[in-house]
């Protein structure tokens, strides 16, 4: 799940250091299911039904556990164990993209042999994410959920729900009546976040902090007064400036260049235009100079990366605004070293936002982790081993444990021609959409919220339209056509019966079920129909005997399957609990735009979205 934002106008947080991102959105897209919409314009006249490329399967609260001292050593082959080859083929169903990590030319992932594959690493990750839910496996925090808190903002929003109570808490908004100039002015409200101080944020050494500015105050002024003073206003950006103060107001500002001469002005403040909020204007304030004298705020190591790390997976949506107005991604990132930069900020609670808006995006009352259930949260701190991690593979605070399983490349059989150019918006999947994240209606900030479950894509066919080349944020696919096959090996050790039967269940699936992999799941990209070829099986003596080793021995596809019947058993009525898992797994009957992604006015609106069991149960009563 990717959780944080470091948005235009975004903040940080000092406790989980993560950001908000915007909902996984297209601007335009054609063929969007209005369920509910009013089709003559204004309000919808009930909630929009939401639809998504993906959907979740709910967290089982039955976890199966391993005792650590019961796993094997690796550095023998036990003869009562299983250890041999599989041996797979992976035939292409839709066309499939695994990008070889170029950004400028993508192309299809090669070996250093120069063959295309997918490589073992990804056929892992697929096997791995099927293993946590077959084998009811716990979801860690940090590790299997992204945990942190989800921002947001709350300005103009009226109402006394969570979000919008806890925003105003934290930032002590406070509306203040102002009447009007004039026999026929109305009056106004002015709107202040009275917790939001102004500060520097300095790059020390690769160390961050922030001082804050002298008298801990920023001053909002017009654009025809700062016009008036020879600002230029470019959007998203920062001009030195020069101030001059009087008990306690802004009495002129000026470019840093023209206040040198002029007597009473002091240098070393800033002007800082922000981008532009939805409906509003540019955020306009100028800050006095820095305050070295007062003790400055510092940004842990994790709040830092966070930030980052969010602004480079964000740079591209950074350059432009719903309305076109262009925009320098720089103004978001953070300072180089022995620089500074004006930035707003607020603390609360132990945590620590800061933006480049006064009106900052903060964090939900809680984090994402917080809507596990409870018997996920208790393992997780408990340090329980799962099947999956036993194995294959985990690395703790107090031990670890090598993967018992190792993945090749699946190689490319024939020299398969890639297939025409592809240009998508491949925005990932935003867990600030809480309306599909979180259960019965919930956002973060309420108390004892759900989260939906582990997300899966709908298996459908690839939508091959390609976006306009002038389109700055859409990613280049070359991917090679349906119909390719790869082939590989993955080779296992030391096994239980019910452990390969878990792992070959995670390969094989159901009849009639496909794996997805590679870039453009949301377009239908990427699935693959995966079959075992066979199964061979390593007898120990020979391998320790004076002769030359004996070669595996072939598993009687009846015998392999006989492994994933016994770990089946073990499940008895939990099965039960893995039929909106498969279902993900099989074409869907869906129609177009109800496995597709809505617009943003459809996300505004949206208000209930279905879960996999009230998709699937209604079609599978039909004859």
């Amino acid at each position: 799940m990717s959780l944080n934002g470091n948005g235009k106008n975004g903040g940080s947080t000092q406790k989980s250091g993560k950001r908000n991102m915007p909902p996984d959105a297209r601007k335009k897209q054609t063929g969007v299911h209005n369920s509910g919409r009013n089709q003559g314009g204004g309000k919808p006249s009930q909630p929009v039904i939401a639809h998504a490329p993906y959907n979740f399967v709910p967290f089982s609260r039955y976890i199966q556990t391993v005792e650590r001292d019961t796993l094997p050593p690796h550095d023998i082959i036990d003869p009562t164990l299983k250890s041999g080859e599989i041996h797979l083929t992976m035939r292409a169903e839709t066309p499939v993209f695994v990008s070889d990590g170029d950004k400028e030319k993508p192309a299809f992932f090669r070996t250093p042999g120069g063959t295309a594959a997918i490589p073992g690493s990804t056929v892992r990750g697929m096997t791995r994410a099927n293993m946590k839910i077959l084998g009811f496996g716990v979801m860690r925090p940090g590790e299997d959920l992204l945990d942190s808190s989800i921002f947001y903002r709350r300005v103009g929003n009226p109402g006394s729900d969570p979000m919008t109570s806890h925003y105003k808490t934290v930032l002590r908004i406070k509306s203040e009546r102002v009447a009007g100039v004039g026999p026929n002015a109305r009056a106004a409200y002015i709107t202040t976040p009275e917790q939001v101080k102004a500060g520097y944020l300095c790059n020390e050494g690769g160390k961050y902090c922030i001082y804050p500015t002298a008298g801990g105050v920023y001053y909002p002024v017009s654009r025809g007064k700062l016009r008036e003073w020879g600002f230029a206003l470019r959007p998203t950006s920062i001009e030195p400036a020069a101030c001059q103060v009087k008990n306690g107001r802004l009495i002129k500002a000026c470019p840093a260049g023209r206040g040198k001469n002029i007597p009473g002005m002091t240098p070393g403040g800033a002007l800082i235009v922000t981008g532009t909020p939805v409906g509003k204007p540019n955020s306009l304030c100028v800050f006095p100079r820095m305050d070295r004298s007062k003790h400055p705020v510092t940004l842990d190591r994790d709040c830092v990366l966070a930030y980052r790390r969010d602004y480079e997976g964000r740079v591209n949506s950074l350059k432009a605004d719903t309305k076109g107005n262009k925009y320098d991604p720089d103004f978001w990132a953070l300072p180089e070293k022995g620089k500074s930069k004006p930035v707003f900020y607020c603390q609360y609670n132990g945590r620590l936002y800061f933006g480049m808006s006064r009106f900052l995006r903060i964090g939900h009352k809680y984090s994402v982790a917080d809507g596990l259930p409870q018997e996920h949260k208790q393992a997780a701190a408990s340090g329980a081993l799962d099947l999956t991690d036993a194995i294959l593979g985990y690395t703790a605070e107090d031990s670890s444990y090598r993967s018992r399983v190792s993945f090749g490349d699946l190689l490319l059989l024939g020299e398969v021609p890639a297939g025409k150019e592809v240009r998508k918006i491949l925005a990932n999947p935003k867990a600030s959409w809480y309306t599909g994240y979180v259960s019965d209606g919930k956002t973060y900030s309420h108390d004892g919220f759900s989260l939906r479950g582990c997300k899966q894509y709908w298996i459908k066919p690839a939508d091959t339209r390609t976006e306009g080349e002038k389109s700055n944020v859409a990613s280049v696919m070359r991917p090679l056509p349906a119909g390719c096959e790869f082939r590989g090996v993955i080779r296992f050790r030391n096994l239980r019966e019910e452990e390969l039967g878990l792992l070959l269940w995670a390969l094989e699936l159901r009849e009639g079920c496909f794996q997805t992999v590679g870039m453009g799941k949301p377009f239908g990209f990427g699935s693959m129909k995966l079959t075992i070829d066979s199964v061979l099986e390593f007898d120990p003596e020979p391998l320790y005997a004076a002769v030359a080793a004996q070669p595996p021995r072939p598993t009687p596809q009846e015998a392999y399957r006989s492994y994933i019947r016994t770990y089946r058993e073990k499940l008895g009525s939990h099965e039960a609990e893995l039929e909106d898992f498969f279902h993900m797994k099989k074409k869907t009957n869906l129609h177009g735009e109800q496995t597709s992604y809505m617009t943003l006015e459809d996300y505004r609106g949206a208000r209930k979205f279905p879960t996999i069991r009230e998709l699937r149960e209604p079609r599978q009563k039909d004859p």
